[in-house]
């Protein structure tokens, strides 16, 4: 007589191994995205510098050369940056005909700079702006990623901001999406040979 699979532990397996491959596959959308954003960085490496867009979301115009103004700084916030230490992010007004402009003034070591800026002029390059939602609602819930001008130079007294594509020039993501899909069917592998081994014990 054949022994029925466990139920609830082989639930648990095949929850575990659709979330391994449903993250493998979001890495894969990452790698195209990141290898778009190579071409790009190539690509507009050498345009001329264009004014901010006013309508900030337009990818194609990812590392572009770009100036703006902000008229008022509304506030400030400091992210994480790698070895830079950390970045710091003002969101402005730039006009009532205007959405707002968000600038990367520069990086700092500091967790909590004390940043005094009025605005003005800024020229720099077209960037993706922060996406600080949750991992999860990205991943169910996609949408255009809104864009941000990066000081080059710094403003405020701030460090240098990472060179344009400084970001995308190594894409890790298709490695990373290797490594879930092979989590996914060493997970499999494993459950297998345990069911295999409890069904060849003798009932008792």
């Amino acid at each position: 007589m054949i022994r029925p699979l466990p139920i609830i532990p082989t639930l648990l397996v095949l929850a575990v191994v659709s979330v391994l491959v449903g993250l493998g596959f979001w890495q894969l959308q990452r790698a195209q995205e990141r290898d778009r954003e190579l071409e790009l960085h190539a690509r507009n490496a050498t345009a001329p510098a264009m004014a901010f867009p006013n309508q900030a979301v337009d990818d194609q115009l990812l590392f572009r050369k770009a100036n703006g103004f902000c008229l008022t700084p509304k506030g400030y916030h400091s992210l994480g940056a790698g070895a830079a230490g950390f970045r710091v992010i003002a969101s402005c007004r730039s006009g009532a005909e205007g959405p707002g402009l968000t600038v990367q003034l520069g990086t700092t070591r500091d967790p909590k700079p004390s940043v005094r800026w009025r605005g003005g002029p800024v020229t720099g390059y077209i960037d993706y702006a922060p996406d600080e939602r949750p991992l999860a609602e990205r991943f169910f819930h996609r949408q255009p990623r809104m864009l941000m001008l990066v000081a080059a130079p710094p403003l405020a007294g701030l460090s240098p901001n990472p060179g344009a594509g400084s970001a995308a020039e190594t894409n890790s993501s298709w490695s990373y999406a290797f490594q879930w899909f092979s989590f996914a069917v060493v997970a499999l592998v494993i459950y297998g040979f345990a069911v295999r081994t409890k069904l060849r014990e003798p009932r008792s």
